[in-house]
């Protein structure tokens, strides 16, 4: 009798599937990383906010002293006296017989400085045909720089109809206002510190020079 060659099969017996678990230590590794990840994050998140800010803050106090340096170069343009902590001495843009801002012998400021600065500026009234000789005043009061003098027409001229105004808000968060003023009462020299909103902290503007009928130079 012929025996039956068995062959073996080709067919594999189908493993058995296995359930992985982690361990407590992978566990703990893998909590350790997500919570150093997260903190990173975290950190990365706040100093891109604080980026946002220090810009934002920036371009505000920019901002803010552009349209104030704008203001002073339009009036001392038509400035023919000035006059720090009182107003001039003449009644008009007739130069007193004696300086108002110090010795032109020894060209010492008197005072030297101060937060009051006086312009007077004249204005023609086409109505009446006059002109006249208000004084336009800047002054900080508390945190806050202020303005008393003649309004503002739409196109930058002073006004002869409407009230003049009091007590006028340019700017807040101010640390700092100082005028410096040349013997020959012809220049002003401004210091400038802000504080950020918010904050202690403070940034003083480069100072600053206007002279009578010129424009500004830092």
């Amino acid at each position: 009798m012929q025996s039956t060659l068995r062959l073996p099969s080709l067919h594999q017996p189908a493993h058995s599937v296995v359930h992985q678990r982690f361990t407590l230590v992978e566990m703990l590794i893998a909590g350790g990383i997500s919570a150093v990840m997260m903190a990173l994050i975290a950190n990365l998140a706040v100093h891109q906010i604080r980026i946002s800010d220090n810009y934002y803050t920036t371009a505000t106090l920019n901002r803010r002293f552009n349209i104030f340096s704008t203001l002073l170069r339009s009036e001392f343009k038509e400035t023919c006296q000035l006059r720090v902590d009182s107003n001039p001495s003449s009644a008009n843009c007739t130069p007193p017989a004696a300086s108002d801002c110090g010795n032109l012998s020894t060209n010492v400021s008197s005072p030297a400085n101060g937060s009051d600065l006086r312009l007077m500026i004249p204005v023609f009234n086409s109505a009446t045909n006059t002109t006249t000789y208000p004084i336009v005043r800047y002054y900080t009061s508390g945190t806050e720089l202020r303005r008393n003098g003649p309004a503002v027409n739409n196109d930058g001229s002073l006004s002869t109809a409407l009230p003049p105004y009091t007590d006028q808000l340019l700017m807040n968060n101010v640390s700092a206002f100082v005028v410096e003023v040349t013997p020959d009462c012809s220049t002003a020299i401004f210091t400038l510190t802000l504080t950020v909103p918010g904050t202690t902290t403070t940034r003083t503007v480069p100072p600053f020079r206007h002279y009578i009928g010129k424009p500004a130079q830092l």
